[in-house]
């Protein structure tokens, strides 16, 4: 029985064109941070939870971005704008040693590049302590409060801070962002 072969449209073909050089620097950028000793590190775990949903299926058992599916346009237009995404990210160790400074400037303290992974994802997964401090504030005061007062002192500060006593959804989630603020 002769394989069925799948034929791309032509707006396929183009779509393909387009975003197969991105995937091959993105793929090298992801095979240079994976050299970091850091499972996903950075804007890497991003990239994975995006292109390796259910829908798209667009990593390797490896991690790398892989384009051998029979993708549709809808598909493709994913894989680009993740691509896209990922690349202008922080995906260079440029990015990461000046995101490093920056946490450094902020904490006042030096840290390791798996701190400052955790500081990363911490600021892409926990972005809802800013419906309560705005960024900045919570940078520059609260999380080097953090490093110096223990979890309990420091969820009651933010309380008063909010105006509102934390209910126990809200102090786990600040238990949890002190663990990853003050995390050594």
């Amino acid at each position: 029985m002769a394989k069925k072969v799948y034929e791309m449209t032509d707006d396929e073909k183009q779509l393909y064109k387009e975003i197969k050089q991105e995937v091959l620097k993105a793929n090298q950028r992801i095979r240079k941070l994976n050299k970091l000793g850091i499972e996903e590190p950075f804007a890497v775990k991003q990239l994975h939870d995006y292109l390796g949903s259910s829908y798209i299926k667009a990593i390797t058992p490896a991690g790398y971005i892989s384009l051998k599916g029979g993708y549709n346009v809808q598909q493709l237009t994913g894989i680009k704008r993740a691509t896209e995404d990922f690349l202008s990210d922080v995906s260079t160790m440029r990015e990461i040693n000046k995101l490093k400074k920056e946490y450094e400037s902020k904490l006042g303290k030096e840290i390791d590049l798996r701190q400052a992974n955790t500081l990363y994802e911490f600021e892409n997964t926990y972005y809802w302590i800013y419906d309560y401090i705005p960024k900045s504030e919570f940078w520059d005061e609260w999380a080097p409060l953090a490093v110096e007062i223990d979890s309990e002192s420091w969820i009651e500060q933010i309380g008063y801070r909010i105006g509102d006593i934390p209910d126990v959804d809200l102090k786990e989630k600040l238990q949890a962002l002190y663990i990853y603020v003050t995390r050594e």
